[in-house]
């Protein structure tokens, strides 16, 4: 009896830590904040280097993710889910696709790439030794993407971002080679009688548009990600 007795009151010390262990986890689980429902149909863009159904795409890739937001398609959402739901529809596709409604969107994200200042700073320098020229330069060229957050039920602006990036540009060049050799000769009493080849190079590199936009892209969704927890929805 004694021994039985130990053991019912070991199995319920055990299953209360157990327990004790268990719930805070529930109720950290239960506290969860829910993943908002969100949605971008087309960025705006003013600038040809850039499409807007792109920007789209990559605003729409940020957004999932960031893993924050449950992101509902709405840019393609007559190529591939409407389709779907046909075929369902007809009874060509198994399950109830067609018979539910499409999950709507509590925040709308309205994203406008407003700014590309080209030739914002530049700057150049060189240097000429014996008839040898170097020269290099650098530019650097801005873009910007404006975000607004609007309330799907009423239609109010809840937050609104802007971002700005710079796209950096370089370029060197030298020439002047068979001048220098010239006057290096001369300097000696030789001469190659004016037939001194001449060699020349230039070269230039530019961030890609597509990488900043991009970068800028991830910037607003990652701000976007951080302020959610302040909207009010109705």
């Amino acid at each position: 009896m004694k021994n039985t007795q130990i053991l019912k009151t070991a199995f319920g010390f055990f299953a209360g830590f157990c327990s004790a262990i268990s719930a805070p986890v529930q109720a950290q689980d239960a506290k969860k904040p829910a993943r908002i429902p969100v949605a971008i149909y087309e960025m705006r863009s003013s600038v040809s280097e850039i499409q807007a159904r792109a920007a789209t795409d990559m605003f729409t890739t940020a957004l999932v993710k960031t893993k924050k937001f449950r992101v509902m398609e709405r840019q393609r959402i007559g190529d591939g889910v409407a389709k779907e739901r046909d075929l369902n529809a007809q009874g060509i596709t198994t399950g109830d696709a067609a018979t539910k409604k499409v999950k709507g969107a509590g925040v709308i994200f309205e994203a406008t790439i407003s700014e590309v200042s080209i030739g914002k700073s530049t700057s150049e320098s060189g240097i000429s030794i014996g008839g040898l020229q170097i020269g290099g330069g650098k530019a650097e060229d801005g873009m910007g993407i404006d975000v607004r957050v609007l309330d799907a039920a009423t239609g109010e602006v809840l937050d609104a971002i802007n971002v700005r990036r710079a796209i950096k540009s370089s370029a060197s060049s030298v020439g002047g080679v068979g001048a220098l050799l010239d006057n290096v000769l001369a300097a000696k009493g030789k001469s190659t009688g004016g037939f001194t080849p001449d060699i020349s190079n230039k070269s230039s590199a530019r961030e890609s548009m597509d990488e900043t936009l991009r970068t800028l892209i991830e910037d607003a969704v990652n701000q976007l990600t951080q302020r959610s927890g302040e909207w009010e929805l109705e």
